[in-house]
């Protein structure tokens, strides 16, 4: 027995007449007295008597119209359940590398799988600090951690994050520049250079992981040779035409930048190694389990994440 055909008895029995129901219910007529024949063939009873003056019920037809009623009372309440659990909008909060270069060929390929699902996508320089246990609207932060910052994010979810891959924050600078072939940089070699940043929005500035780099290139570096663009690829474009220009972010995402090598482009690492941190996602575990859109969202993330390492090591 098909759900419809519950509201189509109930039309019948309350207009009694089988022309009026079908303008009611925007069927065909011959198509509203087959489906009310083979429900009275499936329950075995016949629901109305049918005359000159139109449909009247039978005792059973009395009988079960309320009961059919309250069928459909519950039906539509389950209907509307499901749209207050529906996911309507997820937040993402990640560093502007991978809001530029790692996400948007996730994101369009979800859109295509869940048109009807919001993603509000902030490049922040802190994620850390968006973390939210939120089930109904639930965010994802994509950060890049030390040891420090792991443990202070992982006690804020309450759960272990996912690592997504290994890597290091570098200098990016023009392949003509004379620095792009070094090993290694310190950041008294960068003193003469321009240091340029995307814009970020929202954060705590004195606890992001980059934070103790800044503190010491902005000490180096004098602020007339300090810039901030409205986003990383603006910042790319500017170092591809300019050998005096460079910039810091995290590779290996920076590869998917186009192709770091062909833009005319090099990554160098900073000396000390403590630039190096890998990216984790924190979620909601409880959003996680009770939504199959944000399930998805964060196993394409993973797997992603995981071409790209791969790819990295070639």
């Amino acid at each position: 027995m098909k759900i419809n055909t519950l509201e189509y008895f109930v039309v019948l029995a309350e207009l009694q007449s089988m022309n009026k129901a079908a303008k009611a219910l925007y069927v065909a007529q011959p198509s509203l007295s087959k489906a009310l024949g083979k429900l009275e063939s499936e329950i075995g009873v016949q629901l109305f008597y049918r005359g000159a003056n139109g449909l009247r019920l039978t005792e059973a037809g009395e009988k079960i119209l309320p009961e059919a009623k309250q069928i459909l009372k519950y039906y539509n309440g389950w209907k509307e359940l499901s749209k207050l659990d529906a996911l309507e909008e997820i937040e993402i909060y990640t560093q502007s590398v991978f809001s530029h270069f790692f996400l948007p060929d996730i994101l369009l390929r979800f859109k295509k799988a869940y048109p009807n699902v919001r993603i509000k996508l902030n490049p922040v320089l802190n994620p850390g600090d968006f973390i939210s246990h939120e089930i109904h609207k639930p965010s994802i932060c994509l950060a890049v951690c030390n040891a420090a910052l792991l443990s202070r994010f992982t006690e804020a979810q309450g759960s272990a994050p996912l690592k997504l891959l290994d890597g290091e924050y570098q200098c990016v600078f023009n392949a003509r520049s004379p620095l792009a072939g070094r090993e290694s940089v310190t950041i008294e070699d960068l003193q003469e250079l321009y240091f340029t940043m995307a814009h970020f929005k929202g954060t705590t500035e004195d606890d992001g992981f980059l934070y103790p780099l800044f503190q010491r290139l902005f000490r180096t570096i004098p602020s007339s040779h300090t810039m901030e663009s409205e986003s990383l690829a603006n910042v790319i474009s500017l170092i591809v035409k300019n050998p005096e220009v460079f910039t810091i972010t995290y590779y290996p995402v920076i590869r998917l930048a186009g192709g770091v090598l062909q833009n005319g482009l090099a990554h160098v690492p900073l000396s000390g190694g403590e630039l190096k941190g890998a990216p984790y996602l924190f979620y909601s575990r409880q959003a996680y389990k009770q939504h199959p859109a944000l399930r998805e969202l964060v196993n394409n993330i993973r797997e992603a994440a995981k071409e790209l390492q791969v790819d990295s090591e070639i």
